[in-house]
């Protein structure tokens, strides 16, 4: 990994997709441990958990890439958020819609274009048009854990599903608009991308859900959860 992708979370990811190109065991490991390395907003799982999450996910990966595992939509992630949102009687605004995963999705591949941009359908692509709704299993991990850090934390996205379509959708994508004209112009003056993303905190509600939830969970439920998000993303093999 070049010392210019250390310290930014973004570039760390794009440089382990870069190696991970090779669809190598030990690289497609390297790529996920950068997923969980990424900084959220929430604790990372206990470490027994989090370790055979990692393990399913690198047979996952490895089984997408030779075409043996299918990927991963964008409806599979809403129907996960939405199902544990109800699961753990978290505020409505925890919910989400495929508008919503799908703008989410554009900024992620504005601020790492090696990473999320892997599998999409068409090069020079307007926003939000030609995309392949599928995903790779780590690539959807990574919008997956994104869209609960922008919950927590970004106003822009604590709305119910329906009031955010109706109120910030068309905004939010000329934004992503925006940020792209920014980018093409930092690559041909040689300046650096501006970040597409921008997090604001404002109340702490479904942090507190969140923490009430988890400090509940046995063991076995937290297994079993993991087996539902599986399931949901139809990753169980």
């Amino acid at each position: 990994m070049s010392s210019s992708s250390q310290g930014n979370p973004y570039k760390v990811l794009d440089a382990a997709a870069r190696d991970a190109r090779q669809n190598d065991d030990s690289l497609v490991r390297a790529l996920t441990d950068a997923v969980f390395a990424f900084p959220r907003m929430l604790s990372r799982m206990p470490e027994v958990i989090e370790q055979s999450v990692q393990d399913r996910l690198v047979n996952a990966e490895l089984a997408y890439r030779h075409r043996s595992q299918q990927g991963v939509r964008e409806e599979d992630i809403v129907q996960l958020v939405n199902s544990m949102a109800d699961k753990l009687h978290a505020p409505a605004y925890a919910k989400t819609s495929l508008k919503q995963v799908r703008v989410l999705r554009m900024q992620l591949l504005l601020a790492s274009p090696l990473f999320m941009g892997q599998g999409l359908t068409a090069q020079h692509m307007p926003v939000g048009g030609s995309v392949n709704s599928e995903m790779s299993p780590l690539q959807a991990v990574h919008l997956l854990n994104s869209l609960i850090d922008q919950k927590l934390i970004n106003p822009a996205f604590q709305m119910e599903p329906a009031e955010w379509e109706r109120s910030q959708s068309s905004l939010e994508m000329e934004r992503i608009k925006e940020a792209q004209k920014r980018l093409q112009f930092s690559k041909s003056s040689g300046g650096p991308p501006r970040s597409a993303i921008k997090l604001h905190k404002r109340n702490r509600d479904l942090q507190i859900a969140l923490s009430q939830a988890g400090s509940t969970l046995s063991f076995l439920d937290a297994m079993n959860l993991v087996d539902e998000g599986f399931t949901a993303l139809k990753l169980n093999r």
